[in-house]
């Protein structure tokens, strides 16, 4: 009796074993609760990493590689929607930020735009909220204007500016007044110039006094910039311009500073860095 239990706890032991082992190496799929099948993640990750990778711009004939690599994508996304669309839900993040990024390449735009505007104001983790956030910008569907108008409180600085983008991009009158709230209100100034972009690209006219007042309280020269832009887009704004408005000097020195920034982040990603602090 003794022996035979023996045999029976070293054949459990070597069957978990050997179970675990075929998950490590790829040999079993996870699919929920877990998240989407792991060949499947392994593929639009490659695909991402081609597209997005330190040293997929360095390529010759980069552009039209990318443009391959797409039309592969959009294969594997429409033939594996359903998967993508319940990957939302997985308990793994690194899944649902996956499943998020993908979605921007399926062709039921409807479908996709009701599931991510449950992500962006609902998930629990920053980097799967942004990622729906930044599929949702590239969408550009008015669907989504109210869920973009919600989250544009959420507590992440990136989450915040990229709904404020997407809300720019639709260009919904209905979402002016909160971009005047995160204009004049919010503490993070690439927010704020988000905010004012947007609004530039909305034009609606009633926000005109609101982008004088918060160019008046301003104190960042770039959101500074960006807010007399958008005040000059304003149709018959011409004939009553502030007259606190960037110098030319002013607008040069700002821009000289923002691509020194921009040519660190080059840096960091060119050594394969992608962790969150490059993202934002």
């Amino acid at each position: 009796m003794r022996y035979q239990t023996k045999v029976m706890l070293k054949y459990f032991l070597m069957t978990i074993l050997t179970l675990t082992g075929a998950a490590l190496a790829g040999e079993i799929d996870s699919g929920p609760p877990d998240g989407m099948p792991l060949k499947l993640y392994q593929k639009l990750k490659a695909h991402f990493d081609d597209l997005c990778g330190a040293r997929a711009a360095l390529l010759p004939d980069a552009r039209r590689q990318r443009a391959d690599v797409e039309k592969t994508l959009r294969v594997d996304v429409e033939a594996n929607q359903n998967a993508l669309l319940k990957a939302l839900d997985s308990i793994n993040a690194l899944h649902r930020d996956m499943a998020a990024r993908a979605l921007e390449y399926c062709d039921d735009k409807k479908a996709v735009v009701e599931a991510l505007g449950k992500v962006v104001i609902g998930d629990i983790d920053e980097t799967v909220r942004r990622a729906a956030a930044v599929t949702l910008a590239k969408l550009s569907d008015i669907a989504a204007v109210e869920t973009l108008i919600k989250a544009i409180s959420d507590n992440s600085e990136s989450v915040r500016g990229i709904c404020a983008t997407a809300l720019g991009n639709i260009k919904d009158t209905r979402a002016s007044e909160s971009l005047l709230r995160a204009l004049s209100g919010d503490d993070r100034p690439m927010v704020r110039l988000q905010a004012a972009t947007a609004l530039s690209k909305i034009k609606e006219q009633s926000t005109l006094d609101g982008l004088k007042k918060a160019l008046e309280s301003e104190k960042d020269e770039r959101v500074k910039m960006a807010i007399a832009g958008a005040i000059r887009n304003m149709p018959g704004a011409d004939s009553d311009q502030p007259q606190n408005l960037p110098t030319v000097e002013e607008a040069v020195n700002e821009l000289t500073s923002l691509a020194k920034e921009m040519k660190e982040v080059e840096a960091k990603l060119r050594n394969e860095r992608h962790d969150p602090a490059v993202q934002v």
